[in-house]
């Protein structure tokens, strides 16, 4: 069986069972659920390097709120929430594996085999790592709190890759405020973003928001 064929399959009998019982559609490899203006989303990405004869691939998920994208990127056209992937997403999250990132199927394996463990591993990973983590998330309150934590106590951060980093937290916590309504928390925490990085390009794109939030 072709590998592209074997990781086609390996989605549809470790990922859709999981996901699209619990509210998330499917475009691609890119899986996608609605709350109250966010979005849970999660993705499959395979390695650009693949051959016909390796092919690597990982999980990892995110924590998309396409009115912050908007709101930082107004210059921008707005974000095309159907092509959106954990790419767009503020906060990114990829649970570790014991042994490494990705997940490798060769056309020497053995495919019956690995393509079992890995559909188990996969859905373990999934409902024991990706579900507390989304179940954290369920409105932009959940949001604010979670990137507070982050800034607070890095300590807090959950096990595996987190984004958002020290550059954009201050930046996306103006955002998130300024949502709620909460203008005076969204300048105060503007200004900070520009303690962040001084580089022109990033101070100049500051000063739009700025503008765009009404801060003095």
């Amino acid at each position: 069986m072709l590998l592209r064929s074997r990781f086609s399959r390996i989605v549809r009998k470790a990922i859709d069972p999981v996901l699209l019982a619990r509210g998330f559609t499917r475009r691609g490899q890119t899986y996608k659920r609605p709350l109250d203006r966010i979005w849970w989303v999660f993705d499959v990405e395979r390695s650009r390097w693949n051959t016909a004869d390796e092919c690597r691939f990982s999980i990892g998920g995110g924590i998309l709120v396409p009115e912050v994208n908007n709101v930082i990127d107004f210059h921008l056209p707005p974000l095309m929430l159907e092509k959106a992937d954990t790419g767009d997403s503020i906060i990114h999250y990829r649970p570790p594996t014991e042994l490494e990132r990705h997940w490798v199927i060769t056309s020497a394996d053995d495919a019956d085999l690995v393509d079992h463990q890995i559909v188990e591993q996969i859905k373990g990973y999934i409902e024991t790592k990706m579900m507390p983590f989304y179940e954290r998330f369920h409105g932009l309150n959940d949001v604010i709190n979670f990137i507070l934590s982050l800034k607070d106590d890095i300590q807090e951060l959950p096990r595996g890759r987190v984004h958002p980093n020290e550059l954009f937290i201050p930046l996306y916590l103006a955002a998130l405020y300024w949502l709620t309504g909460d203008r005076t928390q969204a300048c105060a925490y503007l200004e900070d973003a520009f303690e962040t990085l001084q580089v022109e390009w990033w101070q100049n794109h500051l000063l739009r928001i700025r503008e765009r939030l009404g801060c003095e």
